[in-house]
Order: structure tokens, then C-alpha cells, then sequence
């Protein structure tokens, strides 16, 4: 008896450990799918922009497909995605990337498990809002309703009809129909079929957009990049890009650009230097996109100049005016004081001198040459 006993256990314990990786979901297991209401996801250009959708809260809709062909079909609210309970539970707190992943992961894996098991029992949809499969079928709308023009779906297309017995909906009978790769779903009441009403515009349905969940999640925190005070003056070419590169620039080169750079260095006798004396790289500079090159006298010689510039532009001298100041203050207060002096064009640019060299920063115009007018960017150079 002891024996068939221990077997017994052994056998419970390797059937419940199966059932725990088998319920073990995450973000991008193929059994989910994510849809957006088509009029939270288009932008005002009507195209698809998830971006938007996330920074306005739209809720998501989450399919999640089961072993025998039918699938589990809720909305979740936007917010569930953002904030959550802190640790503490005595406040709400902000999720990161990370954290909102391991939420969602948690929540589709409670979601399958528990349907899983309500399918064991033989009732399926008892815990979670069940949909089931119907068949294969064309779209079904109202008499004379044109699906193209109206829905998007051609009227003949045969996709996939599934149906909600009301029990997670006070009653209300659901159909949720789908194209075979679950790209695009309509949902609408069973007894109520999807049409446009005429005068009026207004519908009846519900259109469904499948989208990337990646896109949606909070955003990984943009890399700093390297700061102007850690960029070597002084190096040689080879040591000043290897040091870019470690902080995840990318060299901008291109063999017709540097021909045509060559010829123009020539026609001028030698005043621009020649492509292969400079190296283009562009990256992220204090937190900002940028790009950065670096001057040398002669082929892979010493980098006498670092010239550059941050790639956000703007409108006017005023609205660049206080993103300067900011960068200004930022690097002052790592590398010492500065001042602003005049340059020959009449502009004024802030400059720091230090032990390693000097840094200055200006606004520059690289529109037309009309005061207001074209658009104006931050450029810097460092020297040692």
C-alpha cells in the first residue's frame, strides 16, 4: 500500500508540474494576440499609430487561443498596462518596461491556467469569457450593407466566426468573426448584425486592428550615449572611434559622398580636407540624438576638432533658445564655468575652457537666411 501510494504521489506531482509549463504564457507566446478599436489606433492621417494609442489609455483587446480551437476574448484596460499597485500596497506606481511585462506575462498565464481548468471540468468559460468556435464563414452584415466600403472586408472572404453564450456580458450574446491570420476581427451582438446606419454613419460594431504589443508597453528610457566631457580630445582617429563606438554610435559612411567630398576638397585647393581625415558618426550625445565628426590633419592622425551637432530642430532662435540654455547649464555644472562670446557671424555661443580644452555651443540656422524664417539647431565643437 505504501508503494501504491508513493506512485501515486510521484504521479500527481509530475502531472501538476506538466500542467505548470504547459499554462506558462508570456507577451509573445503565438497563442496571444492584441487588437486596438481601428478608431483608437488611426492617427489623424488615418494610418495605424500605436504610439498614440498608448499615450491616450485605449483599452486592448486580447485574444488568447485555447487547445481545442476556441479562444478566450476580453478587453483590458489601457491603464492595467501603465500602473499598478506599489509594493507596499499603499499607493499606485508607474510601471517600467519591465515591470508591466512581468505583469501582463503573470495575467496570461492566470488567464490560460484558469480556463484550462474550467475546460477539465467540463466548463468551459465558467471563469473567463469564452468564445467558441463556430465554423468557417463569411462575414455576416445587414441586407444590401457593402462590407468593402464600410467594414474593409470583401464580401465573399471566408474568416473564422466565434460565439459567446452572454455569460460574462449580463446575457448579451457576442459573435467575434476574424480573417484567417487574426489581423483584423469585428465584434458585434449575435442578434444584431454588424451594418452602417444610413444618414447617420453610425455603427453597430465594433472593428478590431491587430497591432505589435511591443509598441504599446512602456518604452525602454532613451540611452544617454556618451557626455562631451568623456569624448577624447587629443586621441587618434582610431581610439576617438573606437571610444563613439563602445557607446553605440554608428560610423555615416558612404564611398559616393566621400568622392564627391574629394572633389570639392580638390576644386578648393585643399581648404576642406580630405573624406578620409574626418569621420561622420552619429548617435545619442547627453541623452540627445546627434551627430559627430571628428577632424584629423592627416590619415588616421591625431583628432585636432570634434565638430557636431544635435539633430532635433526648431522653429525659431526663441523656441531653441531655452533647450540651449539647459544643455549649457547641464555641462557647466560637470566641467566648470563658461561664458557666452561673440563669433564672427554675430551670433554668440557659450564657451568652456578647462584643462582638457574648450567646448562651445551656438544656435545655428540651416534654413533660409531670414531672421524667424528655416529651422535652427544646437552645434557644438570641442577642442583640445
Amino acid at each position: 500500500m505504501k508503494r501504491i501510494l508513493t506512485a501515486l504521489m510521484l504521479l500527481l506531482t509530475a502531472q501538476l508540474a506538466a500542467q505548470n509549463r504547459e499554462v506558462k504564457l508570456d507577451l509573445h507566446s503565438p497563442r496571444v494576440h492584441y487588437y486596438l478599436d481601428l478608431a483608437d489606433a488611426l492617427d489623424s492621417r488615418g494610418e495605424l499609430n500605436v504610439a498614440q494609442a498608448a499615450w491616450k489609455g485605449a483599452d486592448v483587446w486580447v485574444l488568447l487561443r485555447l487547445d481545442d480551437g476556441n479562444i478566450i476574448f476580453q478587453k483590458r484596460p489601457g491603464g492595467r498596462f501603465f500602473y499598478g499597485v506599489s509594493p507596499d500596497r499603499k499607493s499606485t506606481m508607474r510601471y517600467t518596461r519591465a515591470q508591466a511585462i512581468a505583469e501582463l506575462n503573470w495575467w496570461l498565464t492566470l488567464c490560460y491556467g484558469l480556463s484550462e481548468q474550467d475546460r477539465q471540468y467540463e466548463h468551459l468559460g465558467f471563469s473567463q469569457p469564452c468564445f467558441m468556435r463556430a465554423g468557417d464563414t463569411p462575414l455576416e452584415t445587414c441586407p444590401g450593407e457593402e462590407t468593402r466600403a464600410t467594414i474593409g472586408v470583401e464580401p465573399d472572404y471566408v474568416g473564422t466566426k466565434y460565439q459567446h453564450s452572454g455569460e460574462h456580458t449580463d446575457g448579451v450574446r457576442m459573435t467575434l468573426w476574424t480573417t484567417h491570420d487574426l489581423t483584423f476581427a469585428v465584434l458585434y451582438r449575435t442578434d444584431d448584425l454588424p451594418c452602417v446606419e444610413q444618414g447617420t454613419g453610425r455603427v453597430n460594431f465594433v472593428t478590431l486592428v491587430a497591432f505589435d504589443i511591443d509598441e504599446y508597453l512602456p518604452q525602454p528610457e532613451p540611452s544617454v550615449g556618451i557626455l562631451p566631457e568623456d569624448i577624447p580630445l587629443g586621441a587618434s582617429l582610431q581610439e576617438a572611434f573606437e571610444v563613439l563606438d563602445r557607446h553605440g554610435f554608428v560610423e555615416l559612411a558612404d564611398a559616393a559622398v566621400d568622392q564627391v567630398w574629394d572633389e570639392y576638397n580638390a576644386a578648393m585647393g585643399g581648404l576642406l580636407g580630405a573624406a578620409d581625415i574626418q569621420v561622420t558618426m552619429s548617435g545619442r550625445l547627453d541623452g540627445a540624438p546627434c551627430e559627430i565628426t571628428l577632424h584629423t590633419a592627416t590619415p588616421g592622425g591625431t583628432v585636432h576638432t570634434i565638430s557636431g551637432c544635435f539633430t532635433d530642430c526648431y522653429p525659431t532662435r526663441e523656441a531653441l533658445r531655452g533647450e540651449l540654455l539647459r544643455r549649457c547649464e547641464a555641462i557647466a555644472d560637470r566641467c566648470g564655468a563658461g561664458s557666452w562670446e561673440r563669433l564672427a557671424d554675430g551670433s554668440e555661443a557659450f564657451v568652456i575652457r578647462n584643462d582638457r580644452g574648450s567646448i562651445a555651443l551656438w544656435a545655428e540656422q540651416i534654413g533660409p537666411v531670414l531672421e524667424h524664417e528655416g529651422e535652427y539647431r544646437i552645434v557644438f565643437v570641442l577642442r583640445p
